[in-house]
Protein backbone atom coordinates (compact mmCIF):
# COMPACT_ATOMS: atom_id res chain seq x y z
CA UNK A 1 0.00 0.00 0.00
CA UNK A 2 1.42 3.37 -1.06
CA UNK A 3 1.29 5.69 1.92
CA UNK A 4 2.94 8.85 3.17
CA UNK A 5 2.24 8.00 6.79
CA UNK A 6 5.60 7.32 8.42
CA UNK A 7 4.44 6.78 11.99
CA UNK A 8 1.16 5.53 13.37
CA UNK A 9 -0.52 8.23 15.47
CA UNK A 10 -2.50 5.60 17.35
CA UNK A 11 0.74 3.81 18.21
CA UNK A 12 2.36 7.06 19.35
CA UNK A 13 -0.49 7.72 21.79
CA UNK A 14 -0.76 4.07 22.79
CA UNK A 15 -4.44 3.71 21.88
CA UNK A 16 -6.43 1.51 19.52
CA UNK A 17 -8.00 2.74 16.29
CA UNK A 18 -11.50 2.48 17.76
CA UNK A 19 -10.63 4.47 20.89
CA UNK A 20 -13.04 7.17 21.99
CA UNK A 21 -12.09 10.84 22.23
CA UNK A 22 -11.92 10.62 26.03
CA UNK A 23 -9.51 7.66 25.82
CA UNK A 24 -7.31 9.54 23.37
CA UNK A 25 -7.40 12.67 25.52
CA UNK A 26 -6.52 10.73 28.68
CA UNK A 27 -3.58 9.00 27.03
CA UNK A 28 -2.31 12.26 25.55
CA UNK A 29 -2.35 14.05 28.90
CA UNK A 30 -0.49 11.20 30.55
CA UNK A 31 2.21 11.10 27.86
CA UNK A 32 2.47 14.89 27.64
CA UNK A 33 3.04 15.11 31.38
CA UNK A 34 5.67 12.37 31.24
CA UNK A 35 7.63 13.77 28.31
CA UNK A 36 7.23 17.52 28.86
CA UNK A 37 10.58 19.22 28.09
CA UNK A 38 10.42 21.26 31.30
CA UNK A 39 10.80 18.03 33.30
CA UNK A 40 14.10 17.13 31.63
CA UNK A 41 17.11 16.52 33.86
CA UNK A 42 19.73 17.71 31.34
CA UNK A 43 20.09 19.09 27.80
CA UNK A 44 20.30 15.65 26.19
CA UNK A 45 17.16 14.49 27.96
CA UNK A 46 15.44 17.75 27.04
CA UNK A 47 16.24 17.34 23.35
CA UNK A 48 14.89 13.80 23.44
CA UNK A 49 11.70 14.85 25.22
CA UNK A 50 11.17 17.74 22.82
CA UNK A 51 11.08 15.34 19.88
CA UNK A 52 8.76 12.93 21.67
CA UNK A 53 6.52 15.76 22.87
CA UNK A 54 6.29 17.12 19.32
CA UNK A 55 5.17 13.72 18.01
CA UNK A 56 2.63 13.34 20.82
CA UNK A 57 1.20 16.81 20.14
CA UNK A 58 0.99 16.20 16.39
CA UNK A 59 -0.77 12.88 16.92
CA UNK A 60 -3.25 14.37 19.38
CA UNK A 61 -3.95 17.36 17.16
CA UNK A 62 -5.03 15.01 14.39
CA UNK A 63 -6.88 12.33 16.36
CA UNK A 64 -8.77 14.78 18.60
CA UNK A 65 -10.39 16.46 15.59
CA UNK A 66 -13.16 14.41 13.99
CA UNK A 67 -12.52 15.72 10.48
CA UNK A 68 -8.75 15.33 10.67
CA UNK A 69 -9.09 11.89 12.19
CA UNK A 70 -11.42 10.77 9.41
CA UNK A 71 -8.96 12.02 6.79
CA UNK A 72 -6.07 10.34 8.61
CA UNK A 73 -7.89 7.02 8.93
CA UNK A 74 -8.75 7.10 5.24
CA UNK A 75 -5.17 7.87 4.23
CA UNK A 76 -3.82 5.27 6.64
CA UNK A 77 -6.14 2.58 5.27
CA UNK A 78 -6.04 3.28 1.54
CA UNK A 79 -2.80 5.17 1.09
CA UNK A 80 -2.12 8.76 0.07
CA UNK A 81 -2.48 7.88 -3.64
CA UNK A 82 -6.14 6.99 -3.18
CA UNK A 83 -6.97 10.65 -3.23
CA UNK A 84 -4.95 13.67 -4.18
CA UNK A 85 -6.35 16.64 -2.33
CA UNK A 86 -6.03 20.00 -4.00
CA UNK A 87 -4.19 20.12 -7.28
CA UNK A 88 -3.01 16.49 -7.35
CA UNK A 89 -4.25 13.41 -9.19
CA UNK A 90 -4.19 9.71 -8.63
CA UNK A 91 -2.60 8.79 -11.93
CA UNK A 92 -5.32 6.20 -12.70
CA UNK A 93 -8.26 6.13 -15.07
CA UNK A 94 -11.34 4.02 -14.68
CA UNK A 95 -11.07 1.88 -11.56
CA UNK A 96 -8.29 2.62 -9.14
CA UNK A 97 -5.29 0.31 -9.54
CA UNK A 98 -4.03 0.29 -5.94
CA UNK A 99 -4.74 -2.47 -3.50
CA UNK A 100 -7.58 -2.01 -1.03
CA UNK A 101 -11.08 -0.75 -1.63
CA UNK A 102 -11.54 2.92 -2.43
CA UNK A 103 -14.91 4.16 -1.24
CA UNK A 104 -15.06 6.36 -4.32
CA UNK A 105 -14.14 3.63 -6.81
CA UNK A 106 -17.78 2.82 -7.35
CA UNK A 107 -18.31 6.35 -8.59
CA UNK A 108 -15.88 5.62 -11.39
CA UNK A 109 -18.56 3.30 -12.79
CA UNK A 110 -20.32 6.47 -13.88
CA UNK A 111 -17.45 7.31 -16.24
CA UNK A 112 -17.66 5.79 -19.74
CA UNK A 113 -15.94 6.15 -23.07
CA UNK A 114 -19.32 5.99 -24.84
CA UNK A 115 -17.66 5.04 -28.12
CA UNK A 116 -20.79 3.75 -29.79
CA UNK A 117 -22.08 3.05 -26.30
CA UNK A 118 -25.32 3.65 -24.46
CA UNK A 119 -27.11 6.97 -24.25
CA UNK A 120 -27.49 9.17 -21.23
CA UNK A 121 -23.90 10.36 -21.26
CA UNK A 122 -22.14 13.29 -22.86
CA UNK A 123 -18.63 14.00 -24.02
CA UNK A 124 -17.01 16.16 -21.35
CA UNK A 125 -19.41 17.26 -18.65
CA UNK A 126 -20.77 20.76 -18.35
CA UNK A 127 -21.19 23.07 -15.43
CA UNK A 128 -24.04 25.55 -15.43
CA UNK A 129 -23.45 28.73 -13.48
CA UNK A 130 -26.13 31.16 -12.41
CA UNK A 131 -25.98 32.85 -15.82
CA UNK A 132 -26.64 29.49 -17.51
CA UNK A 133 -23.33 29.71 -19.42
CA UNK A 134 -22.04 26.18 -19.93
CA UNK A 135 -18.35 25.33 -19.83
CA UNK A 136 -16.65 22.18 -21.03
CA UNK A 137 -14.12 20.39 -18.89
CA UNK A 138 -11.45 19.41 -18.13
CA UNK A 139 -10.29 22.95 -17.25
CA UNK A 140 -10.12 24.01 -13.60
CA UNK A 141 -13.50 22.95 -12.18
CA UNK A 142 -12.43 23.32 -8.56
CA UNK A 143 -12.21 27.06 -9.07
CA UNK A 144 -15.77 27.14 -10.42
CA UNK A 145 -17.45 24.71 -8.04
CA UNK A 146 -16.08 26.14 -4.81
CA UNK A 147 -17.64 29.44 -3.65
CA UNK A 148 -15.61 32.42 -4.78
CA UNK A 149 -13.49 34.19 -2.18
CA UNK A 150 -13.73 37.96 -2.51
CA UNK A 151 -10.39 39.62 -1.86
CA UNK A 152 -10.24 42.07 1.00
CA UNK A 153 -13.43 40.77 2.64
CA UNK A 154 -13.67 39.80 6.29
CA UNK A 155 -16.25 37.87 8.24
CA UNK A 156 -18.12 39.74 11.01
CA UNK A 157 -16.42 40.26 14.35
CA UNK A 158 -17.58 38.18 17.30
CA UNK A 159 -18.02 40.11 20.55
CA UNK A 160 -18.56 38.43 23.89
CA UNK A 161 -18.59 39.70 27.48
CA UNK A 162 -16.32 38.15 30.10
CA UNK A 163 -16.72 38.77 33.85
CA UNK A 164 -13.46 39.75 35.55
CA UNK A 165 -12.95 40.31 39.26
CA UNK A 166 -11.74 43.63 40.61
CA UNK A 167 -8.60 41.93 41.92
CA UNK A 168 -7.74 40.42 38.52
CA UNK A 169 -8.09 43.85 36.91
CA UNK A 170 -5.91 45.41 39.60
CA UNK A 171 -3.14 42.82 39.46
CA UNK A 172 -3.49 41.53 35.90
CA UNK A 173 -4.23 37.92 35.04
CA UNK A 174 -4.41 35.33 32.27
CA UNK A 175 -7.74 33.61 31.71
CA UNK A 176 -8.03 30.55 29.47
CA UNK A 177 -11.45 30.45 27.83
CA UNK A 178 -13.03 27.76 25.68
CA UNK A 179 -15.07 29.17 22.81
CA UNK A 180 -16.98 27.63 19.93
CA UNK A 181 -15.57 28.67 16.55
CA UNK A 182 -17.06 27.96 13.16
CA UNK A 183 -14.72 27.32 10.27
CA UNK A 184 -15.42 26.63 6.61
CA UNK A 185 -15.61 22.87 6.10
CA UNK A 186 -12.20 21.67 4.95
CA UNK A 187 -13.67 18.65 3.18
CA UNK A 188 -15.91 20.56 0.78
CA UNK A 189 -14.72 24.17 1.21
CA UNK A 190 -18.34 25.26 1.12
CA UNK A 191 -19.14 23.55 -2.18
CA UNK A 192 -21.36 20.87 -0.55
CA UNK A 193 -19.47 18.21 -2.53
CA UNK A 194 -16.30 16.56 -1.25
CA UNK A 195 -13.20 18.10 -2.79
CA UNK A 196 -11.80 14.60 -3.32
CA UNK A 197 -14.80 13.83 -5.50
CA UNK A 198 -14.22 16.94 -7.60
CA UNK A 199 -10.57 16.04 -7.98
CA UNK A 200 -11.49 12.60 -9.28
CA UNK A 201 -13.63 14.19 -11.97
CA UNK A 202 -10.69 16.31 -13.07
CA UNK A 203 -8.26 13.40 -12.98
CA UNK A 204 -10.59 11.04 -14.83
CA UNK A 205 -11.00 13.33 -17.83
CA UNK A 206 -13.73 11.08 -19.23
CA UNK A 207 -17.45 11.15 -19.83
CA UNK A 208 -19.90 11.13 -16.94
CA UNK A 209 -23.57 10.39 -16.50
CA UNK A 210 -25.98 13.30 -16.60
CA UNK A 211 -27.89 14.36 -13.53
CA UNK A 212 -31.30 12.67 -13.87
CA UNK A 213 -33.19 15.69 -12.53
CA UNK A 214 -31.76 18.46 -14.70
CA UNK A 215 -30.66 16.26 -17.65
CA UNK A 216 -27.11 17.56 -17.37
CA UNK A 217 -28.03 21.23 -17.60
CA UNK A 218 -27.34 22.24 -14.00
CA UNK A 219 -30.69 24.05 -13.89
CA UNK A 220 -34.30 22.92 -13.79
CA UNK A 221 -37.38 24.42 -15.37
CA UNK A 222 -40.13 25.23 -12.86
CA UNK A 223 -43.68 26.51 -13.35
CA UNK A 224 -46.08 28.38 -11.08
CA UNK A 225 -49.05 27.76 -13.37
CA UNK A 226 -48.60 30.92 -15.41
CA UNK A 227 -44.89 31.34 -15.93
CA UNK A 228 -41.93 29.06 -16.33
CA UNK A 229 -38.62 29.94 -14.71
CA UNK A 230 -35.21 28.40 -14.14
CA UNK A 231 -33.82 27.41 -10.75
CA UNK A 232 -30.44 25.88 -9.86
CA UNK A 233 -30.56 22.11 -9.60
CA UNK A 234 -30.09 21.22 -5.94
CA UNK A 235 -29.62 17.54 -6.77
CA UNK A 236 -26.28 18.04 -8.51
CA UNK A 237 -25.56 21.52 -7.14
CA UNK A 238 -25.53 22.88 -10.70
CA UNK A 239 -22.74 20.51 -11.74
CA UNK A 240 -24.95 18.67 -14.23
CA UNK A 241 -23.51 15.27 -13.35
CA UNK A 242 -24.89 12.40 -11.34
CA UNK A 243 -23.43 12.50 -7.84
CA UNK A 244 -23.34 9.42 -5.58
CA UNK A 245 -24.64 9.90 -2.06
CA UNK A 246 -21.24 9.32 -0.47
CA UNK A 247 -19.81 12.27 -2.41
CA UNK A 248 -22.07 14.71 -0.54
CA UNK A 249 -20.35 16.39 2.38
CA UNK A 250 -21.66 15.59 5.86
CA UNK A 251 -21.17 19.11 7.26
CA UNK A 252 -24.89 19.37 8.11
CA UNK A 253 -25.64 21.57 5.13
CA UNK A 254 -24.12 24.51 6.97
CA UNK A 255 -20.86 24.07 5.06
CA UNK A 256 -19.07 25.06 8.24
CA UNK A 257 -17.79 22.97 11.12
CA UNK A 258 -17.95 23.98 14.75
CA UNK A 259 -14.95 23.27 16.95
CA UNK A 260 -14.09 24.19 20.52
CA UNK A 261 -10.86 26.14 20.87
CA UNK A 262 -9.07 27.38 23.96
CA UNK A 263 -7.82 30.96 23.82
CA UNK A 264 -5.71 32.77 26.43
CA UNK A 265 -7.08 36.14 27.50
CA UNK A 266 -4.39 38.45 28.88
CA UNK A 267 -5.85 40.87 31.44
CA UNK A 268 -3.46 43.79 31.84
CA UNK A 269 -3.07 45.44 35.23
CA UNK A 270 -5.21 48.56 35.40
CA UNK A 271 -7.87 47.55 32.86
CA UNK A 272 -11.42 48.68 33.59
CA UNK A 273 -15.04 47.89 32.88
CA UNK A 274 -15.94 47.92 29.15
CA UNK A 275 -12.30 47.71 28.06
CA UNK A 276 -11.83 45.28 25.18
CA UNK A 277 -9.31 42.60 24.29
CA UNK A 278 -9.06 41.84 20.57
CA UNK A 279 -7.80 38.58 19.06
CA UNK A 280 -7.19 39.22 15.37
CA UNK A 281 -8.58 36.69 12.92
CA UNK A 282 -10.13 34.43 15.57
CA UNK A 283 -13.81 35.06 14.78
CA UNK A 284 -15.99 32.63 12.82
CA UNK A 285 -15.01 32.02 9.23
CA UNK A 286 -17.54 32.75 6.52
CA UNK A 287 -17.84 31.31 3.04
CA UNK A 288 -16.65 33.83 0.46
CA UNK A 289 -14.64 35.92 2.92
CA UNK A 290 -10.87 36.07 2.53
CA UNK A 291 -10.17 36.68 6.20
CA UNK A 292 -11.82 35.81 9.49
CA UNK A 293 -12.99 38.68 11.66
CA UNK A 294 -11.77 39.50 15.14
CA UNK A 295 -12.77 37.84 18.38
CA UNK A 296 -13.48 40.67 20.82
CA UNK A 297 -13.80 40.21 24.57
CA UNK A 298 -15.51 43.01 26.47
CA UNK A 299 -14.68 43.21 30.17
CA UNK A 300 -17.46 43.24 32.74
CA UNK A 301 -16.02 44.35 36.05
CA UNK A 302 -17.27 42.38 39.04
CA UNK A 303 -17.43 44.05 42.43
CA UNK A 304 -16.28 42.11 45.45
CA UNK A 305 -19.17 40.04 46.77
CA UNK A 306 -19.46 41.74 50.15
CA UNK A 307 -19.00 45.15 48.52
CA UNK A 308 -16.31 46.28 50.97
CA UNK A 309 -14.37 47.77 48.06
CA UNK A 310 -15.45 49.50 44.88
CA UNK A 311 -13.90 51.56 42.12
CA UNK A 312 -15.18 54.93 40.93
CA UNK A 313 -13.07 56.25 38.08
CA UNK A 314 -9.44 55.95 39.12
CA UNK A 315 -10.23 55.96 42.84
CA UNK A 316 -10.93 53.09 45.22
CA UNK A 317 -13.50 53.36 48.02
CA UNK A 318 -13.80 51.31 51.16
CA UNK A 319 -14.51 51.73 54.87
CA UNK A 320 -12.45 52.04 58.03
CA UNK A 321 -14.24 50.96 61.19
CA UNK A 322 -12.83 52.35 64.44
CA UNK A 323 -13.96 52.47 68.05
CA UNK A 324 -15.32 55.58 69.72
CA UNK A 325 -12.15 55.78 71.79
CA UNK A 326 -10.01 55.67 68.62
CA UNK A 327 -12.20 58.33 67.07
CA UNK A 328 -11.55 60.72 69.96
CA UNK A 329 -8.03 59.85 71.06
CA UNK A 330 -6.49 58.50 67.86
CA UNK A 331 -4.22 55.50 67.31
CA UNK A 332 -0.70 54.59 66.20
CA UNK A 333 0.37 52.25 63.38
CA UNK A 334 -3.05 50.72 63.04
CA UNK A 335 -3.66 48.35 60.09
CA UNK A 336 -6.33 50.27 58.22
CA UNK A 337 -6.61 48.50 54.85
CA UNK A 338 -5.46 45.39 53.00
CA UNK A 339 -4.71 46.40 49.41
CA UNK A 340 -5.61 44.11 46.49
CA UNK A 341 -1.96 43.10 46.18
CA UNK A 342 -2.07 41.99 49.87
CA UNK A 343 -0.06 44.93 51.21
CA UNK A 344 -1.33 46.01 54.63
CA UNK A 345 -1.53 49.80 54.94
CA UNK A 346 -0.58 51.11 58.41
CA UNK A 347 -1.68 54.54 59.68
CA UNK A 348 -1.20 56.79 62.71
CA UNK A 349 -3.54 59.70 63.41
CA UNK A 350 -2.03 63.16 63.83
CA UNK A 351 -1.86 64.33 67.42
CA UNK A 352 -5.15 65.82 68.58
CA UNK A 353 -7.03 64.85 65.39
CA UNK A 354 -10.61 63.63 65.88
CA UNK A 355 -11.91 61.16 63.30
CA UNK A 356 -15.59 61.93 62.79
CA UNK A 357 -18.20 59.55 61.39
CA UNK A 358 -18.72 59.71 57.61
CA UNK A 359 -15.53 61.65 57.01
CA UNK A 360 -13.05 60.15 54.57
CA UNK A 361 -9.37 59.34 54.91
CA UNK A 362 -7.66 59.83 51.54
CA UNK A 363 -4.53 57.74 50.91
CA UNK A 364 -2.66 59.25 48.00
CA UNK A 365 -1.54 57.02 45.16
CA UNK A 366 -3.33 53.92 46.46
CA UNK A 367 -6.13 54.04 43.91
CA UNK A 368 -6.27 52.28 40.55
CA UNK A 369 -2.85 51.15 39.27
CA UNK A 370 -0.96 53.18 36.65
CA UNK A 371 -3.11 56.25 37.39
CA UNK A 372 -3.08 59.11 39.87
CA UNK A 373 -6.01 57.59 41.72
CA UNK A 374 -6.39 57.61 45.48
CA UNK A 375 -7.88 55.35 48.13
CA UNK A 376 -10.78 56.81 50.11
CA UNK A 377 -11.65 55.18 53.43
CA UNK A 378 -14.97 56.20 54.91
CA UNK A 379 -14.82 56.53 58.69
CA UNK A 380 -17.30 54.29 60.51
CA UNK A 381 -17.35 54.82 64.28
CA UNK A 382 -18.58 52.00 66.47
CA UNK A 383 -20.49 53.42 69.41
CA UNK A 384 -20.83 51.41 72.63
CA UNK A 385 -24.06 49.48 73.09
CA UNK A 386 -26.92 50.74 75.19
CA UNK A 387 -26.39 50.57 78.95
CA UNK A 388 -22.70 50.00 78.48
CA UNK A 389 -21.98 51.59 81.85
CA UNK A 390 -22.51 49.73 85.13
CA UNK A 391 -22.81 52.68 87.48
CA UNK A 392 -24.38 56.08 87.08
CA UNK A 393 -21.20 57.53 88.41
CA UNK A 394 -19.51 56.29 85.28
CA UNK A 395 -21.36 58.92 83.29
CA UNK A 396 -20.17 61.58 85.68
CA UNK A 397 -16.64 60.40 85.20
CA UNK A 398 -17.14 60.60 81.43
CA UNK A 399 -18.24 64.17 81.80
CA UNK A 400 -15.00 64.93 83.57
CA UNK A 401 -12.58 63.26 81.20
CA UNK A 402 -12.55 60.67 78.46
CA UNK A 403 -11.77 57.00 79.20
CA UNK A 404 -8.52 55.43 78.18
CA UNK A 405 -8.39 53.71 74.81
CA UNK A 406 -9.38 50.30 76.08
CA UNK A 407 -11.98 49.45 73.47
CA UNK A 408 -11.20 46.37 71.41
CA UNK A 409 -9.79 47.31 68.02
CA UNK A 410 -11.92 46.39 65.05
CA UNK A 411 -9.56 44.60 62.66
CA UNK A 412 -10.26 42.23 59.87
CA UNK A 413 -8.53 38.88 60.16
CA UNK A 414 -6.04 39.58 57.41
CA UNK A 415 -4.89 42.89 58.90
CA UNK A 416 -4.74 41.39 62.39
CA UNK A 417 -2.33 38.75 61.15
CA UNK A 418 -0.11 41.30 59.39
CA UNK A 419 3.60 40.76 59.86
CA UNK A 420 6.30 43.46 59.69
CA UNK A 421 7.33 42.09 56.28
CA UNK A 422 4.12 43.17 54.56
CA UNK A 423 3.28 46.26 56.58
CA UNK A 424 3.37 49.55 54.72
CA UNK A 425 3.49 52.86 56.59
CA UNK A 426 1.24 55.56 55.12
CA UNK A 427 3.07 58.90 54.96
CA UNK A 428 1.17 60.82 52.30
CA UNK A 429 -2.41 61.46 53.24
CA UNK A 430 -5.08 64.13 53.58
CA UNK A 431 -7.94 64.31 56.00
CA UNK A 432 -11.08 65.16 54.04
CA UNK A 433 -14.28 66.23 55.86
CA UNK A 434 -17.47 64.82 54.47
CA UNK A 435 -18.56 68.30 53.43
CA UNK A 436 -15.72 68.38 50.89
CA UNK A 437 -16.60 65.07 49.25
CA UNK A 438 -18.49 65.65 45.95
CA UNK A 439 -22.18 64.80 46.25
CA UNK A 440 -22.17 62.46 43.24
CA UNK A 441 -19.43 60.37 44.84
CA UNK A 442 -21.32 60.20 48.13
CA UNK A 443 -24.51 59.15 46.37
CA UNK A 444 -22.64 56.52 44.37
CA UNK A 445 -21.04 55.24 47.55
CA UNK A 446 -24.42 54.90 49.24
CA UNK A 447 -25.66 52.77 46.35
CA UNK A 448 -22.65 50.47 46.72
CA UNK A 449 -22.52 50.53 50.51
CA UNK A 450 -22.03 47.24 52.38
CA UNK A 451 -25.26 45.71 53.67
CA UNK A 452 -24.16 46.07 57.29
CA UNK A 453 -24.03 49.85 57.06
CA UNK A 454 -27.21 51.81 57.85
CA UNK A 455 -27.49 55.40 56.68
CA UNK A 456 -29.88 57.26 58.97
CA UNK A 457 -31.08 60.72 58.05
CA UNK A 458 -33.54 61.22 60.91
CA UNK A 459 -32.52 63.13 64.03
CA UNK A 460 -29.50 64.38 62.16
CA UNK A 461 -27.46 61.47 63.43
CA UNK A 462 -24.56 60.18 61.38
CA UNK A 463 -24.50 56.69 59.96
CA UNK A 464 -23.40 53.92 62.25
CA UNK A 465 -22.48 50.29 62.05
CA UNK A 466 -25.40 48.14 63.15
CA UNK A 467 -24.73 45.34 65.59
CA UNK A 468 -25.08 41.89 64.05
Amino acid sequence: MDTEIEEDYYHILGVSEDSSFEEIKKSYRKLALKHHPDKSVDDVDKLKNEKIFQKISMAYQTLSDDNKRQEYDYQKKYGSSSYSGYGGHSGHSGHSGHSGYDEYDDFMNFFHDFQGGAGGGRGGFHYSNQNSNHQSYPIDPIKDFIPKVVKGTQSPNNTTTIPVSLKSLYLGNTINLKVERQTVCKKCLGSKILVKFLEKIVNQRSNVLDCPDCKGQGIRLMSNGFFEYEVPCDTCHQMGVKIPKKAHCDCNQGYVTSTEIEVPIYIQSGMKNDDTIVLRGKADEKIGCEHAGDLIFKIKELNIKDKVLSRIGNDLYSELTISLTESLTGFKKKPIFVQLDDRVLMFSTPKGKVLRPNDYLKIKGEGWPHTNGNLYLKIIVEFPPDNWYTETNDLKVLETYLPNATAKLSLNDKAARATPLNQYNVNQFDYVPESQIPSDIKENWKKQAPPNVVYQQDSGKPGYCSQQ
